[in-house]
C-alpha cells in the first residue's frame, strides 16, 4: 500500500532529534508544488527561533528548505534542509542538517486543529516528562555499545541518533553509522543518544540521553507515566554504576570534605589571635578553592575512552582515587597552617 497522496496537511507539530533537540510547529499553504510555511523551533539550549520555509509534497515525500528570520541574540543558525515521508498513520519522519554541520532526525504529528486538512489525527491529551542528572561518569567503549544496545532493544522499530563532537564540529549518525566509526574515534567529551518510538502517534516515546562537560542527565518521555518513570530510573540506574564516587560528593544530604575542612577551621579559629585567624581562614579557602579547580580540571565531569572495551579496576578508580588526594592535600595543607600560625612545632 503506498502513503496517502492527498493535499497536505496545514499545521503540523512535532519534535526535531539530533545535534540540536526541542519542538517544532510547521504551518503550510499553498498546493503540493510550491508549499510555503513558518517554522517555529524551540530548541533545548538556544530558545525560539522562526523560520522562513518553502517546498514540495510528491509521492509521499516532503521536501523543505529555509532560513532564519528570528533568532535569539548572539545564535547563529545556517539554512536549512529537511526531507520527510509520510507514513500509513499520517504522521512525517524524516531528517534535517544545516549549512553548518548540524543535522539529525524530527518526527512530526498533524495538529488537532489542523485547518481543512485531510490528515487528522487525534495525539496524547498529555506528555510526561522526566530527568534525571548523574555525577562525574568515565565510560568506556563497552559501556558506550552497551548502552546503544539496550536502547536499540526497548525501540525496535526506531533508529537511535548518536550525536558528538568530531574534529571540532557537532555531528550526528544513526547508531549503526556510528559503530562502524569507532576505530577512528579515540575520546569522547560530549555524547547524546536520542530514540522515539514512530509506531504509534497516540503514545509517544522518547528517551534522551545527554553526557557532555556541564552535565549528565537522563531525559524520557510519553504519554504514558509509568513508562516515563520507569524507563528513566532503569538508563540512570545502570549508568550510575559507572559514576565517580568523588569527595566531594559524600553523603544523601550534601556533606563533603571540602566541607568537614571548613567545619573544623571554624572549630579551630578561637584557638589563634585576630591577626592569625584572618591569615588562618583566608589561607582556607585559598587551598578550597585550588582543591575545587584542581578537581574540574583534572576530573572531567564525562569522559568515553573508546579505545579500551573496559577497564582495568585501577583506571576505573582512579578517578576517585585523584579526587580524594586533592581533597586530603588541602585538608593537610590548611593544618600545616593552622599549626604554623598557633606557633605548635
Amino acid at each position: 500500500m503506498s502513503p496517502p497522496s492527498t493535499q497536505l496537511g496545514e499545521l503540523w507539530a512535532g519534535s526535531i532529534y539530533g545535534t540540536n533537540t526541542g519542538k517544532v510547529f510547521l504551518e503550510l499553504s499553498g498546493p503540493n508544488d510550491n508549499l510555503t510555511g513558518t517554522l517555529r523551533l524551540a530548541d533545548d539550549q538556544f530558545g525560539l527561533a522562526v523560520l522562513e520555509i518553502s517546498g514540495s509534497f510528491s509521492d509521499g515525500i516532503l521536501k523543505l528548505g529555509g532560513h532564519v528570520t528570528e533568532a535569539p541574540e548572539g545564535v547563529t543558525f545556517g539554512e536549512v534542509e529537511a526531507t520527510a515521508k509520510l507514513q500509513q498513520n499520517g504522521t512525517l519522519s524524516g531528517e534535517w542538517k544545516s549549512t553548518l554541520g548540524t543535522g539529525g532526525a524530527f518526527q512530526l504529528f498533524p495538529h488537532v486543529g489542523s485547518r481543512d486538512s485531510a490528515l487528522q489525527l487525534t495525539g496524547p491529551e498529555q506528555v510526561y516528562t522526566t530527568a534525571r542528572d548523574l555525577g562525574v561518569l568515565r565510560l568506556y567503549k563497552n559501556d558506550i555499545l552497551g548502552l546503544i544496545a539496550s536502547l536499540k532493544s526497548k525501540f525496535p522499530t526506531s533508529k537511535v541518533v548518536v550525536s558528538h563532537t568530531q574534529r571540532g564540529a557537532d555531528l550526528a549518525q544513526y547508531a549503526d553509522e556510528f559503530e562502524a566509526s569507532l576505530g577512528s574515534v579515540d575520546r569522547l567529551h560530549w555524547i547524546k543518544l536520542n530514540v522515539s518510538a514512530t509506531d504509534s502517534p497516540n503514545t509517544p516515546r522518547i528517551v534522551t540521553v545527554d553526557l557532555g562537560p556541564k552535565f549528565n542527565r537522563v531525559v524520557t518521555q510519553g504519554a504514558d507515566e509509568s513508562w516515563v518513570l520507569g524507563e528513566a530510573e532503569a538508563i540512570s540506574s545502570s549508568l550510575k554504576q559507572r559514576e565517580q564516587r568523588l569527595s566531594t560528593r559524600i553523603g544523601r544530604y550534601g556533606v563533603n570534605l571540602n566541607l568537614l575542612i571548613a567545619v573544623a577551621a571554624l572549630v579551630l579559629l578561637p584557638e589563634l589571635p585576630l591577626l592569625q585567624r584572618a591569615g588562618f581562614t583566608a589561607l582556607v579557602i585559598i587551598f578550597l578553592l585550588l582543591a575545587a579547580s584542581a578537581q574540574r580540571a583534572w576530573i572531567p565531569n564525562f569522559v568515553a575512552e573508546l579505545k579500551e572495551p573496559t577497564p582495568s579496576p585501577l583506571a576505573r578508580a582512579w578517578p576517585s582515587i585523584l579526587s580524594w588526594i586533592i581533597s586530603m592535600t588541602a585538608g593537610v595543607a590548611a593544618a600545616v597552617a593552622y599549626g604554623f600560625l598557633n606557633g605548635t612545632p
